[in-house]
């Protein structure tokens, strides 16, 4: 009989896929009920079904915690500066509270290799089947999701599966390969790093040869498809000119021209930002930058997060995020995973990102 929390991954990994495969793409965006994204609304309709007559203990409040301050501060200014935002300060209380409540109450649960074999089997077969029937154009299994926060779902995912089993397996290769299928290339980036530094820390030579092995046949293969070098000549040009004084107008040139607004309505509105949401964000874009008629975010998390935060919540985020996962095993990696991947796109408030990290084992040296 499958353990309560692996019914409950198997029901949030999977569920949103399978209503929705035969649904063509749609996005994150593109649908809005009571301005929320319904693949959000639905991981959260299944967690409710889940904790339904389940008691709450009282340690799943930490007074002690600056992430709950962080939230208190964030949906006290949201409310005062742009209520609009609402929906989105809210997210951030009820995802912290699934965290705290797993980080309470999962004892000693391990998600099996073989769930994890399943799930990945899974997503990858419904991916590769919308891609081959035309219902999207990367390997992308969620219709309701963008594949930025597809990937980085996958990620988290991954982090998780090599906490528990460090040695590379063909589990490995098929989170590779639904990586380079789902293109994105922030999430490529940081398996390829954690990797380099989880095999490299402790030099298991076998385990070194093999992610070499396989990154030479993935890089051989992409290396012969004209829009991966493409994609990846683009992001290169995005990181230099991301510090280039000199911004062009080609490759990734929308998204450094975003972030550098992002960062200038930061500096306008320096201490308390502008609020949770998008409209004020929007309102101060559309101000500082004339002749942009799109709505769009810095597509970088901690650029639109510092304008939405302020200085103020910006650092009780961070301590908070120290605070609560400096205990996990393989924090430092973790932490610079979880860098890259925000570093390019900002689809933060997403369920199963908050519930994966809490069931991440806590390193030995904090066990009581």
């Amino acid at each position: 009989m499958l353990h309560k929390y692996t019914l409950l991954l198997y029901s949030l990994l999977l569920v949103p896929s399978f209503i929705t495969i035969l649904m063509p793409y749609e996005g994150s965006d593109s649908i809005r009920i009571f301005d929320a994204p319904p693949f959000f609304l639905i991981s959260v309709i299944i967690l409710i079904i889940f904790l339904i007559k389940t008691t709450i203990p009282k340690s799943v409040v930490d007074l002690k915690s600056p992430f709950l301050w962080f939230i208190i501060y964030l949906n006290i200014t949201t409310i005062i500066i742009n209520p609009s935002g609402i929906v989105y300060s809210l997210s951030w209380a009820l995802n912290y509270f699934i965290f705290r409540y797993f980080i309470v109450e999962k004892k000693h649960f391990r998600l099996k290799y073989t769930n994890f074999l399943i799930i990945v089997i899974v997503l990858l077969s419904i991916g590769v089947f919308r891609l081959i029937i035309g219902l999207d154009g990367d390997a992308n299994p969620y219709a309701l999701l963008n594949r930025n926060a597809t990937s980085t779902i996958i990620i988290f995912f991954f982090v998780y599966y090599k906490t528990l089993y460090k040695n590379f397996s063909f589990l490995d290769i098929l989170f590779i390969s639904f990586l380079i299928l789902n293109g994105s290339r922030s999430s490529i980036l940081a398996a390829t790093i954690f990797y380099a530094f989880l095999y490299l820390k402790g030099f298991n030579f076998k385990n070194i040869l093999k992610f070499s092995i396989a990154f030479l046949i993935v890089f051989s293969i992409l290396s012969t498809n004209e829009n991966a070098v493409k994609r990846f000549n683009s992001g290169l040009n995005f990181l230099n000119q991301v510090t280039s004084d000199n911004v062009e107008e080609v490759g990734d040139f929308e998204r450094v021209f975003l972030i550098r607004s992002g960062l200038m309505i930061f500096k306008e509105n320096i201490f308390f930002g502008v609020g949770e949401g998008n409209k004020k964000y929007q309102e101060e874009f559309k101000r500082i930058v004339v002749g942009y008629d799109r709505d769009s975010r810095s597509h970088n998390f901690f650029v639109t997060r510092l304008a939405n935060f302020g200085l103020i919540g910006f650092i009780l985020f961070l301590f908070g995020y120290y605070y609560e996962l400096k205990s996990k095993k393989y924090f430092t990696l973790f932490s610079i995973t979880f860098f890259i991947i925000f570093f390019f796109n900002e689809y933060v408030l997403l369920p199963q990102i908050f519930l994966i990290s809490s069931l991440i084992p806590v390193n030995k040296k904090y066990q009581k």
